[in-house]
């Protein structure tokens, strides 16, 4: 990118994050929480630990990051490499991606990028320019993968507070900024589980593993 490009990126997200930072979602507990940013054509800076609301203005009007991305674990000590950070618990994040409910319309709006020559084709096994089968997938999420992303959403969140027992106003959901939604479940009672106890309640939510004859349905035979 040059560095004109850089400038003009860098003022007009400057001026929004004096503008609008009321619209920008502040996680609560703020102070145990890691966060991190990446500015224009530059790496990843970690392990930042922030009070409150007012030093993460101060940190957005002073570096001008092109992303800003906060833990949903709560540490101790948020600044500490990974191993001294001494994790307490974390919010439930559900990932809901329209590329992975293998919708038919994906092949109308998704696309062929050649790593070798950059042509840009129909979705195919190789470039039709230069033959060659390194070859990126891009893909614009149409209305009805917008719509099908929420309806799972919606199925979601239902099961969410009809089965486990989840608050609904501490269930937020944002745009993924791609083709999906992005589900938070803050202060449950399911904050403290871990890696092998998430995996199963994501078994549980998606009917991995179930066995239909101990829910009452019988098995028929072909």
């Amino acid at each position: 990118m040059q560095e004109k490009d850089i400038k003009f990126l860098e003022d007009s997200f400057k001026k929004y994050y004096f503008e609008h930072f009321d619209l920008i979602r502040v996680p609560n507990r703020t102070s145990e929480r890691e966060f991190g940013f990446q500015k224009f054509n530059s790496g990843m800076t970690r392990h930042i630990s922030i009070k409150d609301d007012k030093e993460l203005h101060l940190l957005l009007m002073k570096n001008v990051p092109s992303d800003v991305y906060c833990s949903n674990a709560c540490y101790s000590f948020p600044n500490l490499p990974m191993n001294e950070k001494d994790w307490k618990e974390a919010d439930l994040i559900f990932d809901i991606d329209a590329k992975d409910l293998n919708l038919k319309c994906r092949k109308n709006h998704t696309v062929s990028k050649c790593s070798e020559c950059s042509e840009v084709s129909a979705e195919s096994m190789k470039c039709n320019k230069c033959n060659s089968s390194k070859l990126e997938k891009k893909s614009l999420p149409c209305k009805n993968c917008i719509d099908t992303s929420k309806n799972e959403v919606s199925k979601l969140s239902e099961i969410l507070t009809e089965d486990l027992d989840v608050q609904q106003n501490n269930i937020h959901v944002y745009f993924s900024g791609n083709e999906g939604f992005h589900v938070y479940v803050y202060d449950s009672q399911f904050q403290q589980l871990g890696s092998r106890e998430r995996s199963e309640l994501t078994d549980y939510i998606m009917f991995n593993g179930a066995i239909p004859e101990t829910f009452g349905m019988k098995k028929f035979k072909a």
